[in-house]
């Protein structure tokens, strides 16, 4: 699922140019269904919540500015947890890897080891 989601965003970042407020909602609802397909796979699993991390400043509310792709006030928490029916959690890509970094100490993995 990762390298789908990756090749996706890629295609985001591409075609970022128009329309920032449309580009935002329309990548974060295909996103998304690419997640819904995913979870629905764990029938039998219990899903309390969802975590989305990416580049870009997160506000309040999960509202995200990514000035690369073009995002100014994308509601990607609300889309997420709309299309998803779970609460969503949204953060930076620095602030989701804080809390591993804490407990684990910073390890860079070496070629063959898991």
């Amino acid at each position: 699922m990762r390298s789908r989601l990756a090749r996706h965003w890629s295609i985001c970042a591409a075609s970022a140019a128009s329309s920032s407020v449309a580009s935002s909602i329309a990548c974060s609802a295909n996103c998304a269904h690419i997640v819904a397909g995913f979870t629905s796979r764990w029938r039998n699993r219990d899903i309390r919540w969802v975590g989305v991390a990416l580049g870009g400043r997160v506000h309040d509310g999960g509202v995200v500015d990514h000035p690369r792709l073009g995002w100014s006030e994308a509601p990607v928490g609300r889309i997420f947890s709309e299309t998803l029916g779970y609460p969503v959690s949204v953060a930076s890509h620095v602030e989701a890897m804080a809390p591993r970094v804490e407990v684990e100490g910073f390890v860079v993995p070496r070629f063959g080891e898991p």
